[in-house]
């Protein structure tokens, strides 16, 4: 007999996490370099769903892998798992020091991803279903061709997604004048090329698609010139194309001498719900808040006016080093704002921050900062959607410094905006060796006192059910009837439990050594119902994935 039929609990209601946690971000995933010396996490992205699981997926780049032949990561948003390693195929190559998620191009049902090379000038696109080119371009020797890469859009209005590449140190219109290229998705034709103004300027080391920014079906383009002279030396510049006729619909400016503006660029989603695509560009020399403390600003598609300008918490933070817009972090069905500051130095010297921006009011809504000194986050960051189901969404940043897997190793980590109420301490456990996964409750002491009871599903999370009213994200099996039926057993320790005068409680996973080799690529998923004389909430679930 369950607590639940034993006490006769009425219809209950389900408490959103959020208002009893406040807004607070919590570390999902943690991808860490295979190296010393790799700097895993120059490059992230959300590429969209590589696998087809219906959950969006994201990718690391770490482009001194493999003697700087370099490596990207692309792992799945459902489990953290590892979906594909695609690989450079030069020494010093440096493959990975960008990447995007450019969408289903082949139209086989998976997401594709877009790798940057910049020291063989070379951008290539790989299938996201077999891990294989699809498409290759270059650019002219010695120019960078790959440094930048981003997504596109439908640009020529044909059905299927573009893209576009960046090549800041091509000579077309001067010495490292730059040049940023836009490629057709049908045909891997190029569609559009545009140059710098003038010698030096470093057009193209940063290039984005912008959205719809003029309204007319025509995906347009965003380009950084980092160091063009407008008014000052080095104060940079972003410029937004149209991918229709490929005119300058805007001109944006740092606005003193080494700003460094444009060094980063991102579509930012209808920020002020206008119907225009706004755009976002960081600044991280500006001095706004100090020397070289950086700045983003977010800018009006429709007029090119600021709508929210921010500022790097202190000198040498060079916040700005990275930007990401266009995805909804706080559930307020308004796109958000997350900007990079790897040499923040707010929680430890050089460990780099990360800030999310409401894209409704522009105040921040967290911020996450490095673990040790010079772990450098936030020298990458992106939106990732909401990969959990819970209405908000997650957020990668790359460190290239960290030590977690050797010194300068590097890792991304991916953090949800929500706090989690149950979280684990390991994701994988060895079928052949066995393991331990501890459940760790957290959900405010005004649940002190309350039971708690560790519910499992070995078949996903959607379609949950409800039990007694409240949502539980599992989808009902034979594992989760066993869970109801077998409580505190060897396999779910410390599960039904009582909550301590914080709202904690505790539970542990414990699989033995020698279970079935048919079990490795199975993911148990877990979550908890708080209940008293009624079932009060459920919280998120938390996956394990077993391995051989």
């Amino acid at each position: 007999m369950t607590p639940f039929t034993r006490r006769a609990i009425p219809m209950g209601w389900l408490f959103g996490l959020a208002s009893l946690l406040g807004a607070q971000s919590h570390t999902v995933y943690t991808v860490q370099g295979d190296a010393p010396h790799d700097l895993l996490g120059i490059a992230t992205a959300g590429v969209g769903d590589v696998d087809g699981d219906g959950t969006p997926d994201f990718a690391v780049g770490a482009y001194e892998a493999q003697g700087s032949t370099g490596m990207v990561k692309v792992l799945s948003g459902r489990t953290g798992l590892l979906l594909l390693t695609l690989r450079g195929s030069e020494a010093g190559e440096r493959f990975g020091c960008a990447v995007a998620g450019v969408g289903d191009i082949d139209r086989d049902g998976h997401a594709d991803v877009l790798v940057g090379s910049y020291m063989v000038d070379r951008a290539t696109l790989f299938s996201g279903r077999t891990g294989l080119p699809l498409w290759r371009g270059s650019g002219a020797a010695g120019s960078s061709f790959g440094l930048s890469v981003g997504a596109a859009g439908d640009v020529d209005r044909d059905g299927v997604p573009d893209w576009i590449v960046g090549a800041p140190l091509d000579d077309a219109a001067g010495e490292d004048s730059g040049c940023a290229v836009v490629y057709s998705g049908r045909t891997g034709g190029e569609l559009w090329r545009f140059h710098g103004a003038a010698p030096h300027d470093w057009f193209g080391y940063a290039v984005n698609g912008a959205g719809d920014v003029d309204r007319d079906g025509a995906a347009d383009l965003i380009v950084g010139a980092c160091y063009e002279d407008l008014g000052f030396v080095n104060t940079g510049s972003a410029r937004v194309y149209s991918g229709r006729s490929g005119a300058v619909l805007h001109t944006f400016a740092g606005s003193a001498q080494s700003d460094w503006f444009g060094v980063a660029v991102a579509c930012a989603g209808d920020l002020d719900r206008d119907g225009h695509d706004d755009i976002v560009v960081g600044a991280s020399g500006a001095d706004d808040g100090g020397p070289d403390s950086g700045s983003a600003t977010a800018f009006s598609g429709r007029t090119g006016k600021v709508l929210f300008h921010w500022v790097g918490a202190l000198p040498g933070d060079e916040f700005g080093v990275a930007v990401a817009g266009g995805a909804d972090l706080d559930g307020d069905r308004r796109p958000d704002v997350v900007v990079g500051a790897y040499r923040g130095s707010v929680a430890l010297s050089g460990a780099g921050s990360v800030y999310a921006f409401s894209g409704h009011n522009g105040k921040q809504l967290v911020v996450q900062h490095g673990e040790n000194v010079d772990d450098r986050l936030g020298v990458s960051v992106a939106l990732l959607g909401d990969l959990d189901g819970d209405g908000y969404g997650e957020f990668a940043a790359g460190a290239v410094y960290s030590d977690l897997g050797g010194r300068d190793a590097g890792c991304a980590r991916v953090f949800s905006f929500a706090a989690r109420a149950l979280t684990a301490n390991v994701l994988t456990i060895s079928v052949a060796t066995g393991g331990t996964q501890v459940l760790s409750i957290d959900v405010g002491p005004e649940h002190a006192g309350r039971s708690f009871l560790l519910l499992g599903s070995a078949s996903g999370t959607a379609p949950g059910f409800k039990l007694q009213g409240v949502e539980v994200p599992l989808r009902f099996d034979n594992y989760t009837q066993y869970t109801t039926t077998n409580l505190n057993s060897s396999l779910l320790l410390g599960s039904p439990g009582t909550l301590d005068a914080l709202g904690r409680g505790t539970a542990r996973l414990q699989l033995p050594t020698g279970m079935p080799a048919s079990l490795v690529g199975t993911t148990l998923f877990h979550a908890a119902v708080v209940y008293d004389n009624k079932v009060r909430l459920a919280t998120n679930a938390a996956p394990v994935n077993l391995l051989e």
